[in-house]
C-alpha cells in the first residue's frame, strides 16, 4: 500500500484536536493562521519515510502539487525552518502522543506487519535562537538543531518508534529507548556502524529471538569481529 493511500485512509480527527490545542489562533479572528499542524506532522512522517532533510521536504512539496494538497497546504508549502518551529511549539510529549495514535491505526490497518526493522537518525535544523538545539558534525559538515532517532519497518519504511534529542546526542544512546518502544519484537535489526556496541547487540539478542545486522565499527586500528553473517 502506497504512503499516499495510507494517509488518505487515516482517521485524523483526534490528532487534529490535540495539535490545534497548541495554537492560540482561531479561524475567522485576526492573526496569521499557522501551517496546518496535521499536515506538518504527516510531512515529518513522510520526511522520515523518504529519508529527507527539512530542506528536501520543502523542495519536494514546492514542486509536488498533489502532496501539498494531500497534506492540507492549500496556498503555500512550509519552509524548512517551519518544521523545527513546529516541534518546539507542540513539544516532544505531544509529538509522541499523536505519533502513537497514527501508529496504532497503521497496525490495525495491517500496513505495518514486518518483523525486520532498521534504525537510524536524521537531522532537523533549528534557528540560531533556539536554546534547546545543539551543534553536531556529520561527514565534515556542521548542523545546528535536533536529531530524530527512528526505528522503521523495512517493508514500507514507516517509522515505528522515535525519540527527539539535541543534535549532539549520539545515535547509540537512543537505541534501547527506541527498541523498548516497538509495538512488537522484531526478528532482525539493521543498523550502521553507529550502533555497533555490545549493549545494543545484547538488547537485540536477549531472549534468543532477535538478530542484529549491524555494520562493523573500526575503533582506531583494531578490527572487531563482525556480528552478522555473510548473508
Amino acid at each position: 500500500m502506497g504512503i499516499a493511500k495510507v494517509i488518505k485512509d487515516l482517521d485524523l480527527s483526534r490528532a487534529k484536536e490535540i495539535l490545534f490545542s497548541k495554537y492560540k489562533y482561531t479561524q475567522g479572528k485576526p492573526g496569521r493562521p499557522p501551517n496546518n499542524p496535521v499536515g506538518m506532522i504527516l510531512g515529518m512522517v513522510l520526511m522520515l519515510a523518504k529519508d529527507y532533510s527539512t530542506r528536501d521536504i520543502e523542495a519536494f512539496l514546492k514542486r509536488d502539487k498533489f502532496w501539498r494538497r494531500l497534506l492540507g497546504f492549500k496556498k503555500k508549502e512550509p519552509d524548512h525552518t517551519s518544521f523545527s518551529d513546529f516541534l518546539s511549539r507542540i513539544g516532544e510529549m505531544t509529538f509522541a502522543e499523536v505519533f502513537g495514535i497514527l501508529l496504532q491505526q497503521l497496525l490495525d490497518m495491517g500496513v505495518i506487519q514486518s518483523d525486520i526493522v532498521a534504525v537510524d537518525s536524521t537531522i532537523v535544523l533549528a534557528t540560531r535562537n533556539d536554546t534547546d538545539a545543539r551543534w553536531t558534525k556529520i561527514r565534515n559538515r556542521e548542523y545546528f538543531g535536533y536529531k530524530i532517532h527512528i526505528i522503521c519497518c523495512v517493508n514500507n519504511e514507516l517509522p515505528l518508534a522515535l525519540t527527539v534529542t539535541p543534535a549532539n546526542q549520539s545515535d547509540c544512546t537512543q537505541f534501547n529507548t527506541l527498541y523498548k518502544g516497538l509495538p512488537y519484537t522484531p526478528r532482525s535489526v539493521l543498523g550502521d556502524a553507529a550502533y555497533d556496541t555490545a549493549d545494543i547487540r545484547d538488547t537485540v539478542t536477549s531472549g534468543g529471538f532477535g538478530k542484529p545486522y549491524i555494520k562493523m565499527n573500526l575503533r582506531g586500528n583494531k578490527r572487531l569481529k563482525p556480528y552478522y553473517s555473510k548473508e
